[in-house]
């Protein structure tokens, strides 16, 4: 169980479990319209959320003998490139792709504007090769 530092941050929405795709793989949405409100002692606290969530999800919603990939969609809907939270969406990549390599199926991005679309190379930077 989170301590109580974690517990408004999991209310807060700026991550959560959304049911299954077609290929019955747990989906995982980021808000980042809410992540770029954290202060940045908040923003320090992603990666350790992040395994709990991830490790909560791993033991609690995967099917038994199944070694599941979740599909990750981040939603930049009210969000310009100006207000991008880049060093909370590293944390966030990071710590997913770091202790969860291999786990994730596919990262999508939602509701991007023409300046994030065509500045792909800075999120590209923070995900490692293997992914």
């Amino acid at each position: 169980m989170p301590g109580d530092w974690a517990l408004p941050m999991l209310n807060s929405g700026f991550v959560y479990i959304s049911k299954r795709d077609k290929k019955m793989r747990p989906v995982v949405v980021v808000n980042v319209a809410i992540l770029k409100t954290f202060t940045a002692a908040q923003s320090e606290l992603i990666a350790p959320l992040i395994s709990y969530m991830m490790t909560y999800a791993v033991n609690k919603i995967s099917m038994p003998g199944k070694a599941e990939t979740f599909m990750i969609i981040i939603d930049l809907l009210n969000c310009s490139m100006t207000q991008m939270p880049i060093t909370a969406l590293r944390k966030f990549l990071g710590a997913v792709s770091t202790n969860f390599r291999g786990r994730g199926f596919k990262t999508c991005i939602l509701n991007a504007n023409m300046m994030i679309r065509g500045s792909w190379g800075l999120i590209k930077a923070c995900l490692d090769e293997f992914t």
